[in-house]
């Protein structure tokens, strides 16, 4: 296993990281200036004391669906949010684009959240329960109302051995039937291990699964707690986490059947743990790659916290295709990072979202895990929000490849859901040139001047527009009749830009690096 040192007083980037239009360009990483304000927004739930994003899921007309818990004079409710593509908020859903629901306990929080087929939202997380803690699921209507068909009250609570027992991930299976994983606590050794719980589409337990539609697994010696599920093409069902061995914490993870039962096939129990050598070693969320391949993300704890990934076989050996022996942490001293949230896209690079240093971060990964420097800056991207502590516990891809990151910002006496949306392009389409069309920059780099000249000899009219990091236009030039065109770059800061040149024979963008 190998650390990668991350340097950061140089941006790193290439030509094939930008994606142009017609009237701008989106680098892999850069924020989308489409959504919200500069490509955040913050949300506020009912004037509460903290709000918490902690789950985000795209629907399948493009809108926004973030949940978790708000909290107003201590009592602790889900909250659901909608928005729209353009990041305003969805006055369809709820009200004002906003969904409170109280179960009854001062003590309701919502861990994650799933869209069905149809619409309908699941959410998902605990209830207060007494001096316990119970499952506890929610279900709406397209429109944010209950869904009365499900438990008929939209709203029903699991308890497992009359401890606590808190829901942490939900994923719905190709029948409809939800899938939640949590943390149920054993009634005599007060240990926590795996629950896995399977319920039918009108909220009844499924029979079918586990013991009355229940499976609980120890792993470790001592707690065991499962953070993330997900679910194989196969129907298996995959929950990732962490274990505790003789005060060690280990990745943990398991797999199971379709009827709940532990798949002997994989590491010859159902389990696996993993072991990154320091103290401290957290799985947190998980991902299934389309050839079956597995991949945890979380972080490691060794002086400073680190993001730490693995990806596993199908049988449930590491990966060493991955990092040449299946374990990557990304080490950027005096930082402390981690990775909540993990996502495959269609090419198979591997997203990462979380914090760092209180910012939210997104980290792209090539196959082989390392680190895509066509993406922010040598494969990282840091967002600052509020004033405060910000923090990215989930991430979703959109069907056009855009990267939406959710979780919460602090302004020093309130957190607010926070969303931010990234610009991401997974078309294979990297570079927007024309083959007919050629045309030198020299010099480049430049330190106050360069000249574009067309390789023919006829004269063309020359549209010149120069766009800066941030995709923002910073210049603007229409050249008649022209073959060779200097061009006065002595205004601009030093920094790396893209320019686009168009003649009616196309069009061509290049990297322009000023000294």
């Amino acid at each position: 296993m190998k650390n990668l040192h991350s340097i950061y007083a140089l941006a790193i980037f290439t030509v094939s990281s930008f994606l142009f239009s017609i009237n701008s360009y989106a680098q892999d990483g850069s924020l989308d200036l489409s959504f919200g304000i500069g490509g955040k927004v913050t949300t506020a739930i009912s004037g509460g004391d903290d709000d918490n994003g902690k789950s985000v899921a795209i629907q399948s007309d493009g809108k926004i669906v973030v949940a978790g818990t708000t909290i107003n004079d201590g009592d602790r409710d889900f909250a659901i949010v909608r928005y729209n593509n353009d990041g305003t908020l969805d006055l369809s859903f709820g009200t004002d684009g906003k969904v409170v629901t109280d179960f009854g306990s001062n003590w309701d929080e919502c861990y994650s959240v799933a869209i069905q087929s149809d619409g309908k939202i699941v959410a998902a997380g605990n209830i207060a329960n007494g001096s316990t803690l119970d499952f506890a699921i929610s279900r709406y209507n397209s429109d944010g109302t209950l869904d009365l068909s499900f438990d008929n009250d939209g709203m029903l609570t699991t308890d497992f051995a009359g401890k606590s027992d808190i829901i942490t991930s939900i994923a719905l299976q190709g029948d409809g039937k939800i899938v939640a994983t949590g943390i149920t606590t054993s009634a005599t050794a007060f240990n926590c291990d795996f629950a896995v719980v399977r319920y039918n589409i009108d909220g009844s337990l499924d029979l079918n699964f586990g013991t009355a539609g229940k499976v609980i697994t120890q792993i470790g010696t001592d707690n065991d707690t499962p953070r993330s599920l997900a679910i194989q093409n196969d129907g298996k069902i995959v929950v990732a986490g962490y274990s505790v061995f003789s005060g060690d914490m280990y990745f943990a993870l398991v797999r199971y059947n379709s009827d709940g039962t532990l798949n002997l096939s994989f590491d010859n129990d159902g389990k696996v743990t993993t072991s990154f050598g320091n103290e401290g070693d957290y799985g947190l969320s998980v991902a299934i790659q389309p050839d079956g391949k597995i991949v945890v993300s979380g972080k490691s704890y060794n002086n400073n916290i680190d993001i730490a990934v693995t990806r596993y076989n199908i049988d449930g050996s590491l990966d060493t295709s991955f990092d040449n022996d299946g374990m990557l942490t990304i080490v950027d001293e005096n930082t402390n990072e981690e990775g909540l949230s993990v996502a495959i896209q269609s090419n198979g690079k591997i997203l990462l979202a979380g914090y760092s240093n209180d910012d939210f971060v997104v980290v792209r990964l090539n196959s082989d895990g390392s680190l895509d420097p066509s993406f922010g800056t040598n494969g990282k991207v840091i967002t600052p929000i509020g004033n405060n502590v910000d923090a990215g516990y989930s991430l979703a891809i959109q069907s056009d490849g855009k990267i939406v990151v959710a979780g919460l910002s602090s302004n020093n006496t309130n957190n607010d859901f926070a969303v931010v949306r990234y610009n991401n392009d997974i078309s294979g389409i990297f570079n927007v040139n024309n083959e007919h069309l050629i045309i030198d920059l020299y010099p480049n780099p430049s330190n106050g001047a360069t000249t574009a000249t067309l390789s023919s000899s006829l004269q063309k009219d020359l549209h010149i527009n120069i766009f800066n990091m941030q995709g923002e236009q910073v210049f603007s030039a229409i050249h008649q009749n022209k073959n060779t065109v200097e061009i006065d770059l002595s205004s601009f800061a030093k920094s790396i830009y893209m320019i686009k040149i168009q003649t009616e024979s196309g069009c061509i963008t290049k990297k322009l690096v000023i000294q």
